[in-house]
């Protein structure tokens, strides 16, 4: 996604610069009202936003240097041109972060959810490891975290993921025996491995970034 809003961007930024210096060329001081090429790279980039906005911005800033070099005020509709395009790229990259956020978010949990079942299905141990180390683990406690002049808020574990293992092992130790919490030791151990993306999920994550 990231990297298909950068491309759009920086040809509709060229394609802005250039209509204009051909406008410039052809019409003159007039350039400044036919904004064609940033308007029609909407038919050969995407996403078509990042793209058209770009271009009026680079076309709307091109004539209002050209207009402060020839000694001419800069027209209203120009500086409005500006301001739109300027934000109408500004909200769009805002709302694409947004969306890429909560597919992200969607993407971790589906993966989660796909990993823990294999977990809770692979025997007593990795059923016993999701019912006692992962309910510790998730557990998160928000804190204030010094930002500027101001704290803001984040979350932290509630408790260390090491006294969670600790804590796990010895339970298992207590109910079922030293070979059980050897058996809750190991499912605990490949636990980075075995949450781990599958290729499939790790595909459709740069799919999301890359677009």
């Amino acid at each position: 996604m990231f990297h298909s809003i950068q491309i759009a961007t920086l040809y509709g930024s060229i394609g802005g610069v250039a209509g204009y210096a051909l406008a410039r060329l052809s019409v003159g001081a007039k350039a400044e009202r036919y904004p064609f090429a940033p308007i029609a790279t909407v038919l050969f980039l995407s996403p078509w936003w990042a793209a058209v906005f770009a271009g009026l911005a680079c076309h709307a800033a091109c004539a209002m240097v050209s207009s402060l070099w020839m000694r001419r005020p800069i027209a209203s509709g120009i500086r409005a041109l500006f301001m739109l395009a300027a934000f109408g790229l500004a909200g769009g990259f805002a709302f694409s972060v947004s969306q890429l956020t909560d597919d992200l978010i969607a993407l971790d949990r589906q993966s989660s959810t796909r990993a823990w079942t294999q977990i809770i299905q692979s025997g007593d141990a990795g059923s016993f490891v999701a019912s006692h180390y992962r309910n510790c683990v998730a557990a998160r406690v928000t804190v204030p975290s010094p930002y500027g002049w101001r704290a803001m808020p984040r979350e932290v574990p509630a408790t260390d993921p090491l006294v969670c293992e600790h804590a796990a092992i010895s339970l298992a130790r207590q109910q079922r025996g030293e070979e059980f919490a050897r058996q809750v030791s190991v499912v605990i151990e490949a636990l980075p491995q075995t949450l781990a993306l599958s290729p499939e999920e790790e595909r459709k994550l740069a799919t999301l970034i890359r677009g």
